[in-house]
Parts: C-alpha cells; sequence; structure tokens
C-alpha cells in the first residue's frame, strides 16, 4: 500500500484523461529527483522511512477514530465492540503465553517445493508447521506470526514468489529463499486496538505449506 499526503493530491472533477498525462510528467521529473538509495545494498522507501514520518497514536485516540468510523457509516457498532473484544483477548492470551509460537529446534530445516504463482497448496497443520521453528518461533529468520495458525488447514493460491525484499527497519536489500506469498492471506491485526488498514501480505516458507491439485474457483475462505 501507498501512503499519500494530502499536500500531494489535487481535487478534480471530470478530467482523468488530463490527469493522466499530467501525472507523467510528473513522474519522469520526480525519477530524476527523488533518492531511492542510501549507499550499496540499503535503499529508500515509504516502509523503511515510515517510522520517521509518523507518531504512535495514543490508545484514546485509536477509540475515537473507531467511533468516527461508525459516524460516517464504514462500521457498525457491534463490528468494532467484536473488533475490540478480540484485541483485548489476545493481547491478554499474548501476555500470558507468548504473541507467537515457539519451537524447540536450533538450527531449522529448509524444503524447496518451488512453488510458481498459481499454484494450489494446503496450509499445513500448526502442528507440523510448530517442527520447523527455532526457539524464538522462526524458520530460517523468518518468523511464524500468531494468527497464521488461523490458515493451517486451508487452500490457497500462490500469489507470486517473494525473491527479494527490503527490510523496513534498515534499508537492507534481503533475498529470501523458498518462500511465497498466498492470494487473500494478509495481516489480521489482532494486537491492534482499532484495527489496521494496511493488510500486510503474509511470507510463508515453502516448508509450511503443502501442494495440491488444481481447483476450480475461490479459496475456501474469500479474503480477497
Amino acid at each position: 500500500m501507498i501512503f499519500w499526503k494530502e499536500a500531494w493530491l489535487r481535487r478534480v472533477d471530470d478530467a482523468e484523461e488530463t490527469v493522466r498525462v499530467e501525472q507523467q510528467d510528473a513522474l519522469s521529473i520526480l525519477e530524476s529527483r527523488l533518492k531511492t538509495r542510501a549507499q550499496g545494498d540499503v535503499f529508500i522507501c515509504q516502509s523503511s522511512r515510515l517510522e520517521r514520518a509518523t507518531e504512535h497514536i495514543p490508545p484514546v485516540d485509536r477509540v475515537m477514530v473507531s467511533v468516527t468510523e461508525i459516524r460516517n457509516g464504514n462500521r457498525k457498532v457491534f463490528e468494532v465492540l467484536g473488533m475490540f473484544v478480540r484485541t483485548a483477548f489476545w493481547k491478554m492470551r499474548g501476555k500470558l503465553l507468548g504473541t507467537h509460537p515457539k519451537g524447540t529446534l536450533g538450527k531449522t530445516p529448509t524444503e524447496a517445493v518451488n512453488l510458481q504463482p498459481g499454484d494450489w497448496v494446503e496450509v499445513k497443520s500448526y502442528e507440523e508447521i510448530y517442527t520447523t521453528l527455532d526457539a524464538r518461533g522462526r524458520n530460517r529468520g523468518m518468523k511464524f506470526d500468531l494468527d497464521m495458525r488461523f490458515f493451517c488447514g486451508e487452500r490457497h493460491r500462490v500469489s507470486r514468489r517473494l525473491d527479494r525484499m527490503i527490510r523496513e527497519d534498515t534499508g537492507e536489500m534481503l533475498h529470501p529463499q523458498n518462500t511465497v506469498l498466498l492470494d487473500g492471506v494478509n495481516c489480521q491485526c489482532i494486537f491492534a486496538t482499532g484495527g489496521c488498514p494496511r493488510a500486510e501480505a503474509f511470507y510463508w516458507r515453502e516448508i509450511w505449506l503443502k501442494r495440491v491439485g488444481d481447483l476450480p474457483g475461490q479459496t475456501d475462505h474469500d479474503r480477497s
């Protein structure tokens, strides 16, 4: 998701074609001016500068955002109440049992399945995935998040392979191996009071998935 400051935008009526032409000219100018790399393999993008460009929202303000969404008709009262109850439950559970599963391995295994976009896979059971994690809940450095458990046993289609990504906290270019993204499978934001609109994609090690035959239609739960 790309974030847009209102200062970068202007309201228009029915001038889509004109805006499209102006946008191309503006992009050409920006490409020649904007810095995208700090040094070596350290890159600059919105994600790597998100911490600097934002400030943390106090819990009271998060509640008020939800109240505003109710007033605007974007959410219903019971929907918001259910969201707060769910967040409170998972936060309490996280304090008691930890925020993500933790395995017992020292060195974790890997598996190359060579999954490609369009392939159908089934997410392995939590018990199977648990056996691939170390004491920090990671497989080869990649964490298996708590809300990824919700998708265990489900069948989904591979969206794309993840062969490179920019690490948000450092801007460093990373090259993950044997990792894919699944269609419509995004973060559930179970610990975020008031929810989160980013809907970031989960990263799946191939060892957590098993290939299944081609299936018609969409995923078990249409999350796209």
